[in-house]
């Protein structure tokens, strides 16, 4: 029967994604083969799979801290590494879990996109062009992913001899891992977003599938990285063509325990960041400047922080009332204004920029408290998109690429730092600890070279 054969298949990926040595083994492959567009769907279908983002980047941010007390009490040292940025060892001798999962997702996607190709009838072209959209869109999300973890900040200069990532392209597991040059790295991410592009459908009913708007969304993400404002701008733009909706904070429950509804006007796409316990809110505490960055009458001062036990807490997610772990990262239309408020000053039109910085913030504030922003120097503008990203995307795992971005700015980088015990603890700009090491069990088993740390 199909569907236990599916199920199984499932599992199979769930036991080797947990495996250090999953990418060189190849599962029995009579057990794990799905057969039809319904065993795909399931396969798209399982949030674990495609919905379910690292956190390893939000752990090393500075958008939380955890007080001494707490801190003693978070159990995995792995976690304790990643907060205070530590050198050696970061992963306390336990597999990388982010970079599994990651993979894991590239896994998935390489068998659905080989299943597209070998089962394909043009009597159910268009499930099956959405089928393979959405495996095309997902490796793009878990490529780029990676490489903002996994390889150092993106720099075109350099980019055609720095070691990127791991390029799976195969379903085939026994073929030993080696890491493409940083250029080819996204030269790939950007042929399976422009795949994605073409093959899925402009929206979703359910928005943990992705839709056109969403790979439009991921694009712009991905454009800004390589620093190619042009095409983040139309990216964005495309993507607000789709939807621009924004939410009237004011309308909102900002007192409230939950203020935002899951699946909410603004979401292009759902995901959550994957649950450590020490983003849990029985630690983490948010970070006190950014707290203070919001002004009086900005609601989301108070729609996305409430004061508990300890101090103060974030509660703002836009995944509604699933629970106090469940930190949303997925795409959202106030992102691709943030997009093109930016990419718009960048290349020449700050007003142009700076009205839509306001077009966002407007919907952010009570009606009779805001006051428009403004900017005379494109340096001045810049600098209020990175404070609007800091405030509007707070715990969306955005924190750490957005640092790894401007830290190669000398005009907007800034240290991190992080106090425990009487000691201070700093991560400089551009520090190699930006980016985190391959797993120990990776780099034995071929012949990648490791990050410098």
């Amino acid at each position: 029967m199909k569907i236990p054969r599916i199920l199984i298949y499932m599992t199979v990926i769930i036991l080797f994604s947990c495996s250090g040595d999953w990418l060189e083994e190849r599962p029995n492959k009579a057990l794990v083969v799905p057969e039809d567009i319904a065993d795909y769907e399931l396969l798209l279908n399982n949030p674990n799979n495609f919905n379910l983002y690292p956190s390893f980047g939000q752990i090393s941010s500075d958008d939380y801290y955890i007080p001494d007390e707490a801190f003693s009490s978070v159990s995995n040292q792995f976690e304790r590494n990643l907060y205070l940025w530590v050198k050696d060892d970061v992963y306390a001798g336990r597999p990388s879990n982010d970079w599994y999962m990651l993979y894991r997702t590239v896994f998935v996607a390489n068998t659905i996109i080989r299943g597209v190709e070998e089962n394909f009838t043009e009597s159910e072209a268009e499930n099956w062009h959405q089928i393979k959209g959405s495996a095309h869109f997902h490796r793009a999300r878990a490529f780029l992913q990676a490489a903002d973890l996994f390889a150092t900040p993106y720099n075109p200069a350099e980019a055609a001899i720095t070691p990127g990532i791991p390029l799976r392209l195969k379903p085939e597991v026994s073929e030993v891992s080696s890491r493409a040059t940083m250029e080819r790295t996204y030269d790939q991410i950007g042929e399976d977003l422009e795949i994605a592009i073409a093959l899925l459908p402009t929206t979703v009913s359910i928005k943990t599938r992705p839709s056109k708007a969403a790979a439009y969304g991921l694009a712009a993400r991905y454009y800004l990285v390589l620093g190619d404002y042009h095409s983040a701008l139309e990216a964005a733009n495309n993507a607000l063509e789709i939807n621009s909706t924004l939410l009237d904070y004011n309308l909102i429950n900002s007192g409230g325990n939950a203020p935002f509804t899951r699946f909410n006007d603004e979401v292009y796409l759902d995901a959550a960041l994957a649950n450590y316990s020490i983003l849990s809110s029985s630690f983490s505490l948010v970070d006190s400047s950014m707290y203070q960055s919001y002004e009086d009458g900005d609601i989301r001062k108070e729609a996305f922080f409430r004061l508990g036990p300890m101090g103060m807490m974030f509660k703002g997610t836009y995944n509604g009332n699933r629970g106090p772990g469940s930190l949303f990262a997925g795409i959202t239309t106030a992102e691709m204004y943030l997009v093109k408020a930016e990419c718009e000053i960048r290349i020449g039109n700050l007003e142009s920029g700076v009205a839509v910085l306001n077009d966002l913030v407007v919907n952010r504030y009570r009606y009779e408290e805001f006051k428009p922003l403004k900017a005379v120097t494109v340096k001045d503008a810049i600098q209020m998109v990175i404070d609007q990203r800091r405030k509007e995307l707070a715990f969306r795992g955005l924190r750490f690429s957005d640092l790894r971005r401007f830290n190669q700015e000398p005009d907007f980088a800034v240290s991190i730092f992080r106090y425990f015990e009487d000691q201070v603890y700093e991560l400089p700009p551009n520090d190699f600890r930006y980016t985190l090491p391959i797993p120990d069990e990776v780099i034995s088993a071929t012949d990648m070279v490791q990050n410098p740390r």
